[in-house]
């Protein structure tokens, strides 16, 4: 491809800087041409990118699993460091017996590799989670729950994951149980060269902008439902003037009609209206939950 071949005329220039200081002022404009060429041709280099298809669980969607329920916040990649960092939220109420979360990260290319990971618990509900994966990695799989000796489990947990592929050497291996899965593609995650591990303080103020700028997009869809409904209201209203104005001109049977469309107007009033003010209280149901969440960010963040 011509990607390549630029990237290796580039670096052999590069090389050769390094030994003839000289070749510098040949250097620059080769590169500059170079980089015009790339350019030009980066939309034939990238023509199917429309049609690519993104295999990313998306952020702040309720897994649901036996009785785990989860969600990604936040998904962010170091290309430095090779470093991948997600950032879930979980809830069990039938973990009685407070179990930490236990989890399994895999490549695509290589599903039965599982990669190292190490993970912060911020509090019950939330976790860090981080890894150093392999350059090019194409679709990352995290799998999440509970640890369990008994294997006889895992075939429904885990029923899209070749398991005549798995690793069985270990004969008393544990698998994971109630298993949520997240998928993480290359081309939908925040890069960030800044990316390092950070202190459970200031994760915690992290996690808590990111679940009210969520809960902020939110409320701007029900207030926009809520715009929606009281034009909807009034253009029924308005409707109604008009067939009560051409009532006096009709006949009895046209009188009828016009009645029963009056009625089916009023009865959509009544139901917008009663949807509108169940939206208006869940908007304020939300401000609330954002100011909670402040005030756990001023007394645990940072």
């Amino acid at each position: 491809m011509l990607k390549d071949h630029i990237e290796k005329i580039v670096n052999i220039l590069s090389e050769k800087l390094k030994t003839n200081k000289s070749i510098f002022y040949y250097v620059v404009p080769i590169i500059s041409v170079l980089g015009l060429l790339f350019f030009i041709n980066s939309k034939a280099m990238f023509s199917n990118s429309g049609d690519m298809k993104i295999r990313s669980t998306p952020l702040n969607e309720i897994q649901i699993t036996d009785s785990l329920h989860a969600k990604i916040l936040s998904r962010k990649y170091n290309p430095i460091t090779k470093t991948v960092e997600f950032i879930i939220y979980t809830e069990n109420s039938n973990n009685i017996d407070k179990k930490d979360l236990k989890f399994e990260l895999r490549e695509q290319e290589s599903p039965n590799v599982v990669i190292p990971t190490r993970y912060q618990k911020i509090d019950a509900n939330y976790y860090v989670i981080l890894a150093n994966v392999k350059k090019n990695w194409n679709v990352l799989s995290l799998s999440f729950g509970y640890e369990s000796a008994d294997n006889s489990s895992m075939n429904e947990d885990l029923e899209d994951i070749d398991i005549d592929n798995l690793d069985t050497s270990t004969k008393d291996k544990k698998s994971l149980v109630s298993v949520v899965r997240i998928y993480s593609d290359a081309n939908d995650i925040k890069s960030s060269s800044f990316l390092t591990e950070k202190k459970k303080s200031k994760y915690i103020s992290e996690i808590m902008d990111l679940e009210i700028d969520f809960i902020n997009k939110d409320i701007d869809k029900l207030n926009k439902k809520i715009e929606e409904d009281n034009s909807k209201m009034e253009d029924a209203e308005s409707k109604i003037v008009e067939l009560k104005n051409d009532i006096r001109y009709q006949t009895e049977s046209e009188k009828n009609t016009t009645e029963a469309n009056i009625t089916k107007l009023k009865n959509l009033i009544s139901s917008t209206r009663d949807l509108g003010e169940k939206r208006v209280d869940r908007v304020k149901e939300l401000k609330e939950k954002i100011n909670k969440l402040e005030q756990k960010k001023m007394d645990f963040g940072v």
